[in-house]
């Protein structure tokens, strides 16, 4: 078993080792007590200090930033630890409060409760207004999530998330019109005898594939994989 090595006295970041802690033990192993530049004590296991992964008692952020305001978020008071983390309450300019880690509300890195991100959504969503993407038009804007109520060429109207704008093209009509249609429709690209015809060049021994059988019969290869899986077309009795 490897000697175990007493720290005593030496400092890692803002934390001063004062005492190994014989009587406190984590793990099965020995605590040390550690003296912050702030005043605080705290106890903890050689490792993380050794790491870096403590480096102060954690409550000098705290201390140093109460009443501060940072973007939207004003410091109020210490809320908890969690995970080496500490936590604050945060009151916002829109008069929310939320629980927030410190380290990251200090940095910039978390700006508002929620409400600054809503609020840049929001002015994004307004500038959709009137636009158009393939069938859809968006005409209103939900004033509760941000969604966009669009119109779509077919006359039906949807509501959808606004992260979705610009991938959806439709209502869902689009797709309908784009499945081929087997030969008994007005608008179908093949007749169903020639949809018999590639699923059985398909099963031959010749072994077409899809594109082979899309520049046969001079349709979109997509279109063959639909007739393959016998999408809308039937076959014929």
């Amino acid at each position: 078993m490897p000697k175990r090595i007493d720290i005593t006295g030496k400092r890692f970041g803002k934390l001063l080792i004062i005492r190994m802690l014989n009587d406190k033990k984590k793990y099965g192993r020995c605590l040390y007590e550690c003296q912050c530049d702030c005043g605080n004590f705290i106890n903890s296991l050689p490792d993380p200090l050794k790491r870096g992964v403590i480096t102060s008692c954690g409550m000098c952020i705290v201390n140093k930033n109460i009443n501060k305001k940072f973007g939207k978020l004003k410091i109020l008071s210490f809320f908890e630890f969690k995970n080496r983390l500490s936590y604050v309450n945060c009151l916002c300019d829109c008069g929310n409060i939320k629980v927030l880690p410190t380290t990251l509300v200090v940095r910039g890195k978390i700006q508002s409760c929620g409400c600054l991100r809503y609020d840049i959504n929001r002015e994004k969503a307004n500038l959709k207004i009137g636009k158009k993407f393939h069938n859809l038009k968006v005409y209103k804007i939900n004033e509760d999530n941000n969604n966009v109520f669009c119109k779509c060429v077919c006359g039906n109207k949807l509501e959808i998330r606004q992260g979705l704008w610009g991938y959806l093209k439709s209502c869902g009509c689009l797709r309908l019109i784009s499945i081929p249609k087997g030969g008994d429709h007005p608008s179908a690209v093949l007749t169903n005898s020639q949809a018999e015809a590639i699923r059985e060049f398909n099963k031959s021994n010749i072994g077409y594939n899809k594109k082979q059988l899309a520049n046969m019969f001079n349709v979109h290869p997509t279109t063959i994989g639909r007739i393959l899986k016998n999408k809308r077309y039937k076959q014929e009795k």
